[in-house]
């Protein structure tokens, strides 16, 4: 039996990821977590998690930035005929593969489809690269999405490449994920000051060097934390810093 080193790995990507994923054992979590990573790994402008099921008529959608999660994003998702990127995993018999939009479409026919006119055009979004983890049955599937904004050049292939490479792992742990629990209660509004502490300790700077930013004491720093902590219901920095980058709140 042959154990695996980290120098055995094509790319750092595929063991990176499944370390920051250990511990995690909430939908949540395991997504908000997975998110962090990917847009690290592949450059973008945002980064969606999409659970369609077109026959259903149901969408579960995860973004960053907190504008992806926009009831339009799902009505559009559900336009599969008129939507290049979801016609081209649930329609048709094609690979699992990564793929960009400029692989299966042209800019002039992208530009004249509903998707383009309602979601990618209000969002500024040029460019797009999906990965496949889940084709459930034929209309029924679930995706990691990255996008790059009008002005950024489209993603290339060694980007395409790198994402096939960690495909396998996105699988895996699309696999394992818990069930959606029920809606949760909205979260009572932060702070500006919370929101601030927040935002710096996401940085990487502990309490004490976030104190002496705000010229303020650590034990201050320590009890907006807390209480951004309770407001988040979350019970760790990390945890706390990723729900509010997912609910947009900075």
């Amino acid at each position: 039996m042959r154990t695996n080193v980290l120098g055995d790995f094509p790319h750092p990507a595929v063991p990176e990821l499944s370390y920051q994923l250990a511990g995690l054992s909430s939908r949540e979590e395991l997504i908000d977590a997975s998110m962090e990573m990917l847009s690290r790994l592949i450059s973008c402008d945002g980064i969606v998690w999409n659970a369609v099921d077109v026959s259903q008529g149901t969408v579960e959608v995860y973004g960053r930035p907190a504008v992806y999660t926009d009831p339009v994003w799902s009505e559009v998702l559900l336009q599969v005929d008129d939507h290049p990127m979801v016609a081209s995993y649930l329609l048709k018999k094609t690979s699992t593969a990564p793929r960009r939009i400029s692989d299966i479409c042209g800019s002039a026919a992208f530009r004249k489809t509903r998707a383009y006119a309602e979601l990618f055009k209000p969002l500024g979004v040029a460019h797009q690269l999906t990965v496949l983890t889940a084709r459930l049955q034929p209309s029924a599937g679930r995706t990691w999405t990255f996008n790059r904004n009008f002005g950024s050049s489209d993603f290339a292939d060694d980007n395409r490449s790198l994402a096939e490479l960690i495909q396998p792992v996105l699988t895996a742990i699309d696999r394992g994920l818990p069930p959606p629990g029920p809606p949760s209660a909205p979260a009572p509004a932060l702070t500006a000051r919370e929101i601030q502490v927040l935002a710096i300790v996401s940085q990487g700077l502990t309490a004490h060097a976030c104190g002496h930013v705000l010229r303020i004491s650590e034990r201050t720093v320590r009890k907006h934390l807390e209480h951004a902590y309770a407001k988040l219901g979350c019970h760790d920095r990390l945890s706390a810093v990723l729900k509010a980058q997912r609910l947009g709140l900075f």
